[in-house]
């Protein structure tokens, strides 16, 4: 009689740790999964444009102090005149692909006509176009603009300024609008890329 009350005392001791381990393995679970749930959300927060516009002003100011090594140049001929009665005179495209870092690439497109030209110069970070700048000018008018775009390659800030009588761009800087209907960086600078594949022969 004494050993089944001892033998029954002993298992409910027994049972009463396997529960308090099982919850407090469910209460670790829990925690992991939480803090799993916690980390998750924070990298899905999807930013604001000034948090990524200073995010892209800080990556930039990197890939500029960096050494431009790695480079890849090509170059292709092509043919521009006044009109079509004057002579077509040649003119040199230059495109350079430089990957100055495990996560930064540049390409710079050197573009020239008749009294005419512009150079894009197109920064990528992991894969993806984060900003550009082109400028350039023609018959004494210049400009410069400045593309800023989110991870999805969508431009979230558009910037411009002019010159005439062959002054440099000065002054401050337009805020451009965007078009919802074409917000990809590759619509905003589709001349630039088209030129691009020309003389590189393949996708950027």
């Amino acid at each position: 009689m004494i050993r089944n009350v001892f033998a029954f005392a002993i298992g409910i001791v027994l049972v009463s740790c396997g529960n308090k381990n099982d919850n407090g393995n469910d209460t670790i679970e829990n925690s992991l999964n939480q803090r799993d749930t916690l980390s998750s959300s924070n990298e899905k927060v999807p930013q604001t444009v000034e948090e990524r516009i200073a995010d892209i002003r800080s990556w930039y100011e990197q890939a500029v102090n960096l050494p431009k090594r790695n480079c890849s140049v090509k170059t292709k001929k092509t043919f521009d005149s006044l009109g079509p009665d004057s002579e077509p005179i040649e003119f040199q495209q230059k495109v350079s692909v430089c990957q100055i870092s495990d996560d930064f690439e540049l390409i710079e497109a050197d573009f020239s006509g008749w009294e005419s030209g512009s150079t894009a110069h197109i920064y990528k970070k992991e894969g993806k176009i984060f900003f550009v700048f082109v400028e350039g000018g023609a018959e004494g008018w210049s400009f410069e603009r400045r593309y800023y775009c989110d991870q999805d390659e969508n431009v979230i800030r558009y910037l411009e300024r002019e010159a005439d009588g062959g002054d440099e761009p000065n002054g401050p800087q337009i805020t451009k609008k965007l078009n919802p209907a074409k917000p990809s960086i590759r619509d905003y600078i589709s001349y630039e890329i088209d030129e691009i594949k020309k003389v590189l022969k393949t996708a950027i």
